[in-house]
């Protein structure tokens, strides 16, 4: 039988949407992504979400560990996360090959490698957003 915490859902939702607004808020415009009119100071504290989401997901992984072997732990762990990587880093990629100036060849390389979880391995960026080359322009902010 299955042991469901509901309230540690809502909880963790909460944590990942405090990231969000973290990047989208406080980084975002600190690093010149966005404009500094969109800067909440408050938005820093949206970094703590991560902490809190990792104590989460530490606590509901070793309660969905009981009674099952490392195999199995594994197994489940990988088709769990591994799909999602995929859509998702899928979606960027095709998300910032559209940006100007950007190669798709150069962006599948970096997908592809990054779907290994160390593209540096293989000498390459990993696949982020936040890359250094396509901030926006200091007239804009």
């Amino acid at each position: 039988m299955k042991t469901r915490i509901e309230g540690l859902d809502l909880l963790r939702f909460a944590a990942a949407f405090s990231v969000l607004l973290y990047h989208y808020f406080f980084i975002g415009p600190l690093q010149g992504y966005w404009p500094q009119n969109q800067f909440l100071s408050i938005a820093h504290l949206g970094d703590f979400g991560v902490d809190v989401f990792f104590i989460i997901s530490g606590f509901v992984i070793s309660v969905s560990a009981e009674g099952r072997t490392f195999k199995h732990l594994v197994k489940s762990r990988f088709l769990r996360i591994i799909p999602a990587l995929f859509v998702c880093s899928l979606i960027t990629a095709c998300t910032f090959s559209l940006l100007p100036g950007v190669s798709v060849r150069d962006t599948f390389t970096r997908w592809v490698t990054s779907l290994v979880l160390f593209p540096e391995v293989f000498g390459r960026e990993p696949l982020s957003v936040y890359s250094g080359r396509y901030r926006l322009r200091s007239n804009f902010i």
